[in-house]
């Protein structure tokens, strides 16, 4: 058993702003000119300072996981319950970052094909994810190593379900990405998730399980990239 959904984004991107635009209203006469693009975030109103510094440091390690480049900016007003993120336009993953650093992000694992069966792991266990290009089948794939706690846990559960019509399944914020049969113990620490992936989509769909989890309510309020 295999499903494997397109990935895109969590819903949150505002629709009304064009990518070329700048907004008077929202961006001051100090910005900045070393950089050409900026996302500016609306955070949840009833978050307290802590909360907030906690968001900012999600997206500062988002941004640096999603851009490559490491010439960026962030300015957190709390006041304003806004942050600002300013970078250098980068094709193949500016447009993409838009639309999903502001999801939340939660990656689960689950024993069965339901969102309602039992969670088994989440971002807590994952250590990291790679995309990778397999020369014996000619494909790309996506590789998920846990921790020491999530390799213990998937190790018990995949030995639990082996050789049963029981699958387990991976969820992104909600939506099914995969969920295979398991047919052997899987002791290594990793996984593998695979489909008809590009490079590209196989390096988008990594890049989003290495964002940590958001708990909190963020949408891109405005935002504007030079192409």
């Amino acid at each position: 058993m295999l499903y494997l959904l397109s990935i895109s984004g969590c819903g949150n991107k505002s629709e009304s702003k064009s990518s070329v635009r700048i907004d008077a209203n929202i961006v001051s006469s100090e910005q900045s000119n070393e950089y050409d693009s900026y996302i500016i975030y609306s955070v949840d109103s009833d978050i307290n300072e802590y909360e907030f510094a906690e968001v900012t440091n999600i997206i500062k390690v988002r941004a640096m996981e999603g851009l490559s480049a490491y010439n960026r900016k962030v300015d957190a007003n709390y006041e304003k319950h806004e942050i600002k993120l300013e970078f250098n336009y980068e094709a193949n993953w500016s447009d993409f970052f838009v639309e999903t650093s502001a999801c939340p992000n939660l990656l689960e694992f689950r024993k069965g094909d339901s969102y309602t069966d039992e969670l088994v792991l989440n971002n807590d266990y994952i250590d990291k994810a790679t995309s990778t290009y397999d020369e014996s089948t000619m494909n790309w794939a996506v590789v998920i190593e846990f921790n020491d706690a999530g390799k213990n846990e998937f190790a018990m559960t995949t030995e639990e379900i082996s050789y049963s019509n029981t699958p387990i399944s991976i969820w992104l914020d909600k939506e099914l990405i995969y969920a295979p049969l398991v047919r052997e113990p899987i002791t290594d620490g990793t996984t593998i998730i695979t489909g008809n992936f590009s490079q590209q989509s196989a390096a988008e769909l990594a890049m989003r399980i290495n964002f940590p989890h958001l708990p909190y309510d963020v949408s891109v309020k405005d935002y504007h990239l030079t192409k």
